[in-house]
């Protein structure tokens, strides 16, 4: 069939010609735009693109029918292929079983998912995942996070990132298929839609490129939907949703493993909700504690007493909203059926309370729990051994939680000053030998703009002069770096987490002459301020400090 030289028409690119066609694709130049563009032939027909002259048509057709036999064909022998192997792993399992190998830990059959961070459909009630995201989240994920799925270029984010197709078609697409699981623009856009969560595609190894299964989820168990905003750490990972796995769920043995929601027990959560519930506030990695990073697993088992510690912080969470009763009945049954003591839960013991656990002034794990409310013989017998101090009977939320005994600092727990209202953020390090740096960012701005200056040893700069005068100076290399809202966010909540305003005010080292001087100065509300300074010596979270500015701001900072 020669197609070349045919006229076209296409839903967003208008008129053309194909100017190119074998048997996998066609050309097309558009009149409109001036640029070619090619096509998967012959699927693109009918659907996007539709020809003047109908003579082709039948052929095409007939095209269709013999790819759609092939295709069907291919996916007989795919499924056949897994079956066996799911088939032989099982055969492999039992033996290894009968001679004594041990295996997870037997209550470990609940599942937290890593989630590509999904915006769509986000409104005061639900962080997203139930549309098509945002602009801005589809380039994220796809041309800085270089998320696996999101960046195939078959994909229709992809797709319409490359201005193949329009947001329109996008999201006409999204309608038509998000109530179909693994059909839709991903799994992400309909998790919260369907309420189905996907273990997704092994991506190393000899099974790369073939479907994960769930092997040691359960039916009753909890699935925890855990994700982070962009640029965030995985330290800053939450949980948006959880959901009890429906109880006709029989183990794995599908094509592409994925777990679906019990009708009555599933609860999500706001943005601002999520960022209470911490993944890592529960979990850890047993070989390696205090370890913070999901890695390239796509899952992560956890046991019943942490799902229920997740489960009792969203009854804190929920309390006083239209879910406060559901999910006070969702803690009682998933600990009724799993035979576990609310009332003797123990405090989460996950990889971020273990870090808690240093003090951010002096570096120190010689610290302890501080003990609120009326003294009783047990928190005064707790003091005497030096296992607590009593901290009286007055509670608040941002009471510290732990004290030092080294250097007597009290840190932890909610924030005196929220970084969220700051005001302006300094920082500047250098000496007199080599450069200095120079960081300012004026926070009442709507508009987040990081002033950022270069100067010789010793030079001080005044980033909050006039634009037009710090130009003038020779000496000094000037730029602007502007943060978007979600990244300003981000930058907060890992600055948040480093609690400076618990450091020393001084860190000191009179034996060193010169060498290298830094200060740290955030202002707040009402004429308060934080400000840190040292020569030579830094305080504990110093290379977390310098890790998060060159993320956000600039990666040659030292």
């Amino acid at each position: 069939m020669e197609l070349y030289g045919e006229i076209v028409r296409h839903i967003a690119f208008g008129r053309g010609q194909i100017v190119g066609f074998d048997n996998h694709y066609v050309t097309v130049l558009f009149d409109e735009i001036k640029t070619e563009k090619k096509f998967a032939y012959p699927a693109v027909f009918g659907s996007y693109l539709e020809l003047e002259n109908n003579s082709f048509l039948k052929q095409i057709e007939e095209d269709k029918n013999v790819i759609a036999a092939k295709e069907a064909e291919l996916k007989r022998l795919k499924e056949e292929r897994v079956q066996a192997e799911i088939d032989a792993k099982a055969h492999d399992d039992r033996g290894k079983n009968t001679t004594g190998t041990a295996g997870k830990s037997p209550d470990k059959n609940n599942i937290a998912f890593k989630c590509n961070y999904c915006d769509g459909g986000e409104s005061k009630e639900v962080v997203g995942y139930r549309g098509v995201c945002s602009d801005e989240t589809i380039k994220f994920n796809i041309k800085t996070a270089k998320h696996i799925w999101c960046s195939q270029p078959d994909t229709m984010c992809c797709q319409y990132l490359n201005g193949e197709i329009s947001r329109a078609e996008l999201c006409e697409f999204y309608e038509r298929t998000k109530s179909e699981f693994s059909e839709s623009v991903c799994y992400e856009s309909q998790m919260l839609e369907i309420w189905t969560a996907g273990a997704g595609i092994t991506q190393k190894g000899y099974k790369k490129g073939k479907p994960m299964t769930l092997r040691n989820v359960k039916a009753n168990s909890l699935s925890l939907l855990t994700s982070k905003l962009p640029y965030a750490e995985d330290k800053d990972r939450f949980i948006f949703a959880v959901f009890l796995i429906n109880e006709n769920y029989e183990g794995d043995t599908r094509e592409t493993g994925h777990v679906g929601a019990n009708s009555k027990y599933r609860i999500q959560l706001s943005l601002d909700e999520a960022r209470e519930l911490k993944f890592w506030d529960y979990y850890f990695n047993e070989n390696k504690p205090e370890k913070i990073i999901f890695g390239s697993g796509l899952h992560r088992y956890m046991t019943d007493i942490q799902a229920a510690q997740v489960l009792k912080k969203i009854c804190e969470i929920k309390k006083g909203t239209a879910e406060e009763t559901l999910s006070k009945e969702f803690l009682e049954y998933y600990c009724r059926i799993k035979k576990v003591d609310i009332d003797s839960l123990p405090i989460p013991n996950g990889a971020l309370q273990r870090m808690m656990r240093l003090c951010p002034a002096c570096g120190s794990t010689d610290t302890v729990e501080i003990l609120y409310a009326m003294p009783t013989p047990e928190s005064s017998e707790a003091a005497e051994r030096g296992k607590g101090v009593l901290g009286g009977g007055c509670i608040s939320d941002i009471n510290p939680t732990r004290h030092c005994k080294a250097c007597g600092k009290d840190f932890g727990g909610g924030n005196r000053f929220s970084l969220v209202d700051m005001i302006s953020f300094e920082f500047s390090i250098g000496g007199f030998s080599g450069t200095s740096d120079s960081i300012y960012i004026d926070a009442k701005q709507k508009n987040k703009v990081v002033r950022y200056a270069t100067t010789p040893g010793g030079l001080h700069v005044d980033l909050k002069q006039p634009k037009n005068e710090l130009n003038l100076n020779p000496h000094m290399v000037f730029k602007e770096i502007p943060l978007t809202s979600k990244k300003w966010l981000a930058f907060i909540e890992e600055l948040t987490s480093l609690e400076i305003a618990c450091w020393k005010d001084r860190y000191y080292d009179n034996d060193i002459c010169d060498g290298t001087q830094w200060k740290i100065v955030i202002r707040l509300p009402d004429s308060n301020k934080i400000s840190k300074c040292g020569s030579n010596e830094y305080p504990p979270g110093w290379n977390k400090f310098i890790k998060i500015i060159k993320k956000y701001i600039d990666k040659n900072i030292d």
